[in-house]
């Protein structure tokens, strides 16, 4: 795929997504892979390229446009060094979403990246914006360091949230 360059998968993967919506729009079942699947083993290879070439927002996006941003969990390239990419252009698209249901499911991949990557700090940043409070003693168990404990519990006083510890 990488021989065929940068701009080729950047169209194939806009192609993509409007051959998605025409098949949405015909009556195809968005929730339902069957009616999809050809586009979705095209966006099983397009998306980890995207990833590992540096264009985390193009893989975003196309996920996105497909709604599929859960794909996002499942990919083995997301590492130290792209995960905050991923997820800064995650929270602050999120502020451009209508639907409550793809805001939610924004905020909820990128808490989830950080979990993955032991960020509990930012992980607990979204969850409070996501007014997950169950998550917030999930997160303060599984870190283990004690002073990024303190900074999340500085956080949990400035936005006022009561845990008893």
């Amino acid at each position: 795929l990488g021989s065929w360059g940068h701009e080729f998968v950047r169209s194939l993967a806009g192609e993509i997504g409007q051959e998605y919506n025409a098949r949405v729009i015909s009556g195809s079942d968005p929730d339902d892979d069957s009616a999809f699947e050809d586009l979705l083993e095209m966006v099983n290879v397009i998306v980890p390229f995207h990833v590992s070439h540096n264009a985390e927002a193009e893989a975003v996006d196309l996920l996105i446009e497909i709604q599929r941003l859960k794909k996002m969990l499942e990919l083995d390239v997301i590492d130290e060094k792209n995960y905050e990419r991923i997820c800064l252009y995650l929270v602050k698209t999120a502020d451009f979403m209508s639907d409550p249901d793809d805001l939610f499911e924004m905020l909820e991949t990128a808490y989830e990246i950080f979990r993955n990557q032991h960020q509990y700090l930012d992980a607990l940043r979204v969850a409070l914006r996501m007014h997950n409070d169950e998550a917030v003693p999930v997160l303060l168990e599984e870190c283990q360091d004690r002073t990024m404990k303190k900074q999340m519990c500085l956080l949990l006083g400035r936005h006022r949230v009561p845990l008893e510890i």
